[in-house]
């Protein structure tokens, strides 16, 4: 019967460590999703900031050729 006690706590604790090992790499999973989604963010507000920068630049052509032509 102790045997049979051993046996059981050790399949147990088998079962503990598999599921903290499980509940780590979830952890490590969600935590790369999250950095992803960050980087995906920066670089969607760096592409804007380009954009709205291309497009200050051809506003300020166009007046400069504005004032060139009168």
């Amino acid at each position: 019967m102790l045997e049979e006690n051993d046996r059981e706590k050790a399949k147990k604790m088998t079962a503990l460590e598999h599921e903290r090992r499980l509940d780590v790499e979830a952890q490590e999973e969600h935590a790369r999703m999250l950095d992803k989604q960050q980087a995906d963010r920066e670089h969607e507000f760096q592409q804007r900031e380009r954009r709205a920068q291309e497009f200050m630049n051809r506003m300020a052509s166009t007046v400069i050729e504005g004032q060139n032509t009168k």
